[in-house]
């Protein structure tokens, strides 16, 4: 499942980050962008999710949370996941 907020997908009219990325960590979700985030949406649920064992990185694959995008992954699809936003971002 992906989840996607800000950019159309099931989540596309909420603005909260926290709910997608907690789909992310539970294993409900493989895959979550958020593109309207700010660093207060983010902090809390980095480590939640990367105790989890899933990834997060903004979209030019750092792990800032000043970018206003945030993307959350189960780990194993992430680099894959990063290089399609890459590559749809020009």
């Amino acid at each position: 499942m992906v989840a996607a907020c800000g950019k159309g997908g099931p989540l596309s009219d909420w603005d909260g980050v926290c709910h997608g990325a907690l789909l992310v960590a539970a294993g409900v979700a493989d895959v979550f962008l958020h593109l309207k985030a700010g660093p207060w949406d983010i902090a809390a649920v980095v480590p939640i999710v990367e105790e989890a064992g899933g990834r997060f990185s903004n979209l030019d694959g750092d792990r800032g949370i000043s970018t206003g995008a945030a993307l959350f992954t189960n780990g194993r699809v992430h680099d894959e996941v990063l290089e399609l936003v890459r590559t749809d971002r020009g």
